[in-house]
């Protein structure tokens, strides 16, 4: 799925969800549901994880050929999905707040009403999921460039994310997604509590499930959070597709010579750059080697550093052995 695709859907969530939080916060008050209002909130929560996605995008597009990113703008929706999580927090402990302080301070419910605007706010979410989740195929292809002592390109056959879904390859999308699937879960507990308290008079259950409601805020800020800090500190294991990177690049090289030094990152949703320190001889063509081998995988950036001190060194050794045989 393309990014001009992927803006087009979530400008379309966002107006959607505007609407429904809207609704349902006006009809927490309302009908005075503690649940029905932190669905609306949490409804809030996702508006904004949406409009920064939207923004986040729209920014790294404007700045895509733009010379002062070394590596691209994706780490721009990156960032966003992580200032999403930080306000997130922020919502979860109000809402856990609010709904402790309904537990101790009961209110009459209207549950007819507040029943049926839950109802449309899971349906909305079903909906968002469904528009988020599509999957359309884009084709591209893979280049690799490849920077040392010399300067070489390779172009390679395209990465596998051809076929995969882009909630698989675009983390700002799939977080997104999961605001909307976290939302449906709310939503869902929202009608539980109320029917419960509908039918056996359970006024406590509103409350509890807002408290529900925020901890699944709060452990969806937090994975979210712990998963894009990684990616914004180039932390070594961002994720499963680089240690598998890692070892097919070590698989590929050692056949050719040994690696001293290796360095991978993230630089796209599906692409990745790498630092290789091997040693060899420069006016070989283990470079050409190595070029050819990386071209095989998703790697856009590869600098290729050819360490000659243990060529020298065991030629230094071989002269002092002549030396001494003298």
């Amino acid at each position: 799925m393309s990014t001009a695709s992927n803006i087009k859907r979530s400008i379309l969530v966002l107006s959607i969800s505007f609407t429904v939080m809207v609704v349902e916060i006006l009809g927490g008050y309302a009908f005075n549901s503690m649940a029905l209002l932190a669905d609306g909130w949490h409804m809030g929560t996702h508006t904004i994880a949406i409009g920064i996605t939207v923004l986040a995008y729209l920014y790294a597009k404007n700045k895509a050929n733009d010379p002062s990113f070394a590596f691209g703008t994706w780490k721009v929706e990156i960032l966003g999905a992580y200032t999403s999580a930080l306000l997130l927090i922020f919502v979860g402990l109000t809402m856990g707040y609010e709904s402790i302080e309904r537990l101790f301070n009961p209110k009459t419910i209207d549950y007819g009403y507040a029943i049926a605007t839950a109802l449309i706010g899971l349906l909305v979410n079903a909906l968002s999921a469904l528009i988020l989740g599509h999957h359309s195929h884009d084709h591209h292809h893979g280049h690799t460039h490849t920077v040392g002592h010399s300067h070489s390109h390779g172009h390679g056959r395209a990465d596998d994310s051809d076929n995969k879904s882009p909630l698989e390859t675009d983390l700002n999308l799939k977080a997104a997604y999961i605001h909307v699937i976290t939302d449906a879960i709310t939503s869902l507990l929202a009608i539980i509590a109320l029917i419960a308290g509908l039918l056996f008079d359970w006024n406590w259950m509103d409350p509890l499930m807002g408290i529900v409601g925020s901890i699944l805020v709060l452990l969806w800020s937090r994975s979210l959070i712990k998963q894009t800090t990684s990616i914004l500190i180039d932390s070594g294991a961002q994720d499963e597709t680089s240690e598998t990177l890692r070892g097919k690049i070590k698989h590929l090289v050692t056949d050719i010579s040994d690696i001293q030094d290796l360095r991978i990152w993230r630089t796209s949703n599906s692409h990745y750059a790498c630092i290789i320190k091997i040693q060899g001889n420069a006016d070989t063509n283990v470079r050409d080697h190595i070029t050819l081998a990386l071209s095989k995988l998703p790697i856009s950036y590869a600098a290729i550093d050819i360490d000659e001190k243990v060529k020298h060194q065991k030629n230094s050794d071989l002269q002092n052995e002549t030396r001494g045989n003298r």
